[in-house]
């Protein structure tokens, strides 16, 4: 599933597409990402000496990323540039002091929001908030810090009144998905998408008819070709933030959307569920 709808701009491309490249190409790449001001103010033959590499490589590279030109990726790479949250992500370094680190933290994650914008195919949250309304019951499943995800997720649908569970492990979610039937949707989060032990769980839910919701990094996969709807996230790798820690806090936004949408179609009920939840809460409490 490719998505629709938004279309990414230069550095999510670059950045989601990088391990795709050519040698050649990655340095193309990499030498735009470093002063993409002087790619802008530059010619073809310019990157190409900056980069140590040929006019062939950059053709080469715009092509392959789907901008088609030099003078078509100048402008998007302008445009995005212009932008207010244009690359604001800055790596934090030794003998930074608690507020740059705060500050370069901070932007890292708007940065991931706003790249996750980009990627997110607004049929496919549409197409999720459907199944997910109709489903008589929800799984979560992940691993790993994925796991964390799923069973924060589980916790907010709770709300909606629907049947919610969440496994993180893998033997309990291969007994459960065996389990499943036609009216059950299954959400899988995976940063990567190659976790091959999900995949086999995943494999088993699909085989026993549930409908398969996949939230995972923008990009093919395995995973999200056994999907029925996938949900792309953006995230980066940095020297203290390995890109799955990034990923994780969009994950966790899209599972909001995901709960507000259903919450919007469902109203009377999830706001009955939330007062009587409130309730039970409340007499909990000195």
């Amino acid at each position: 599933m490719v998505p629709r709808g938004n279309v990414p701009g230069c550095f999510v491309r670059i950045r989601s597409g990088f391990r795709s490249l050519s040698k050649g190409e990655q340095m193309v790449a990499k030498a735009i990402l470093q002063d993409p001001q002087a790619v802008i103010l530059g010619s073809v033959t310019s990157l190409a000496r900056r980069s140590r590499t040929s006019a062939a490589a950059v053709s080469r590279f715009c092509r392959k990323l789907g901008f088609g030109s030099f003078p078509r990726f100048k402008i998007r790479l302008s445009q995005d540039l212009a932008s207010p949250t244009a690359d604001i992500h800055e790596d934090a370094a030794v003998g930074d002091s608690i507020g740059e680190i705060t500050r370069k933290v901070l932007h890292g994650n708007i940065q991931t929001l706003s790249d996750t914008l980009q990627v997110l195919d607004e049929k496919a949250v549409e197409q999720a908030v459907d199944l997910l309304s109709a489903a008589s019951r929800i799984t979560f499943l992940g691993m790993g810090g994925s796991g964390m995800v799923a069973q924060d997720a589980a916790h907010k649908f709770m709300r909606t009144g629907t049947p919610v569970v969440a496994y993180t492990d893998r033997h309990l979610q291969l007994i459960h998905a065996a389990l499943l039937g036609g009216a059950d949707v299954v959400v899988a989060v995976s940063h990567t998408g190659h976790n091959r032990d999900l995949l086999e769980v995943l494999q088993v839910a699909k085989a026993a008819g549930a409908r398969i919701i996949v939230i995972t990094h923008y990009g093919p996969s395995p995973i999200v070709k056994l999907a029925d709807v996938a949900l792309h996230t953006m995230a980066r790798e940095t020297a203290y933030r390995r890109e799955s820690l990034s990923s994780r806090i969009a994950a966790m936004a899209i599972v909001d959307v995901l709960y507000v949408g259903v919450g919007v179609r469902h109203h009377r009920d999830v706001v009955k569920n939330i007062k009587k939840i409130r309730h039970a809460i409340l007499r909990t409490r000195m």
